[in-house]
């Protein structure tokens, strides 16, 4: 018995899949001491953030209205944390505080279903009497030195779009370039930076690093932000039975299931193992749910089963990962030998490689009951398997944790009556992840 070599490499990659969160369109709110802003919108919507800005104290106060009944509210500002109920307020009197504009979300929620509002507020009053201040009590400095110590990036983080918002203050007119390291963000120029998170990237924290030049003397500050990212997409209340379809058409056929997330000698091997008996490789796998095929690997091994290939040649092994509609919970099915003809033509750039490595392919989505592959395992030797795992980066089911990228127990993904079938072929050739337990 031969175990699943070369499965254990680490894919990565993203696709893009839509939110279900509906964002309302933006208002722009006029600095006043004592009306609430207009709201402007192309499509009319029945919640509304009414807010006042009171630039004396100063103070924000907003106040919901059009509420549906029984749902809840949640705020957020550029200028402090959330909080939930009909009305919010935040006093402006930190340094940090103390930018050009407060942006303010409102978000309502009935079960899964949200709409979120965004509100701006023009408080760039009360920077102007800061900066007055400032510039007053370090005049001598400010002229011989560009150096600026009140430089500050103001930056906000929308955790359920995923969505970064940053501004410049306390610049005292030199280059602004913008960077952070959270992958895919790049650098920008200006007073602002705005960003949106990658589809699938999962991140606690992130820093965003502001840079203020004049000619070759620059100065850098770096804001982080800790973030508590809610998964976009589809995702439904549990996972027990998503999986309508099995990938293999005959369930009794199966002789032998190993679990994901096994420890063999030093080699984590992520995805779990479905065992036929030897020479039946030839069968069809298929899609078990809609999914996005974004990840691919195409790399060589050799298989000796039972002394059947003692020149040890080598066979070409496909191993695929696919993107669900819901954020952060994808699935692997590898060592397929023989690909669709609908899927076939995306690995024509993909190298042969000695080792297992991840290249990103497609997109292509594909349904629920598409055809993958029509050969499994080595046929060389009749070695006949294929390895199938399913990870949940968001960690919403147990996982066997980061070292195994998050690899969940697949059984319950599955029926009932699947997932105790499966459980009743299982094998402990190896041990399992403290993390995951029996799975």
């Amino acid at each position: 018995m031969g175990a699943c070599g070369g499965s254990s490499e680490t894919l990565e990659g993203e696709t893009t899949a839509a939110s279900t969160t509906t964002t309302a369109p933006t208002t722009t709110v006029a600095p006043t001491t004592t009306a609430a802003p207009t709201t402007t919108a192309a499509v009319q919507r029945e919640l509304e953030a009414l807010c006042s800005f009171d630039e004396l104290i100063p103070q924000i106060s907003c106040q919901a209205v059009g509420v549906k009944q029984g749902s809840q509210l949640r705020w957020e500002s550029n200028v402090s944390g959330w909080n939930t109920g009909i009305s919010y307020e935040v006093e402006l009197l930190e340094q940090h505080q103390l930018v050009p504009e407060v942006v303010i979300t409102l978000q309502q929620c009935e079960g899964s279903d949200c709409i979120l509002t965004t509100t701006k507020i023009d408080t760039s009053a009360i920077v102007g009497v800061a900066n007055e201040s400032a510039t007053a009590s370090n005049e001598e400095d400010a002229l011989n030195t560009h150096e600026d110590t009140q430089l500050a990036a103001n930056c906000f983080i929308d955790n359920v779009e995923h969505h970064l918002s940053c501004q410049a203050v306390g610049s005292k007119g030199g280059s602004l370039t913008w960077s952070s390291n959270a992958p895919g963000f790049g650098t920008d120029y200006g007073d602002t930076y705005n960003r949106e998170l990658e589809w699938g990237l999962v991140l606690d924290q992130i820093s965003i690093d502001l840079k203020e030049c004049f000619a070759s003397d620059c100065h850098t500050v770096t804001t982080s932000l800790d973030l508590s990212l809610e998964p976009r997409g589809d995702c439904p209340e549990s996972f027990e039975g998503w999986f309508e379809t099995f990938p293999l058409n005959d369930l009794n056929a199966i002789s032998e299931v190993e679990p994901p997330a096994r420890i063999i000698g030093s080699v984590l091997e992520q995805p779990g193992i479905f065992r036929l008996p030897y020479w039946q490789n030839d069968v069809e796998v298929r899609m078990p749910i809609d999914a996005t095929l974004v990840y691919g690997l195409k790399y060589l091994m050799t298989s000796n089963l039972n002394d059947a290939n003692p020149d040890g040649l080598s066979d070409i092994q496909y191993g695929l990962r696919f993107e669900t509609a819901c954020e952060g919970l994808w699935f692997a099915i590898e060592h397929i030998y023989e690909l669709s003809s609908e899927i076939l033509p995306y690995f024509d750039g993909v190298p042969t490689e000695e080792a297992a490595t991840s290249h990103p392919i497609g997109p292509l989505n594909l349904s629920r009951g598409d055809l993958v592959g029509t050969t499994i395992g080595f046929p060389r030797d009749g070695n006949a398997f294929i390895a199938f795992g399913v990870f949940d980066d968001y960690e919403r089911v147990p996982t066997a944790g980061s070292d195994f990228i998050n690899a969940a127990c697949y059984y319950d993904f599955f029926s009932l009556e699947i997932a105790n079938e499966l459980r009743s072929k299982t094998v402990e050739r190896w041990p399992v992840s403290e993390r995951l337990g029996t799975c």
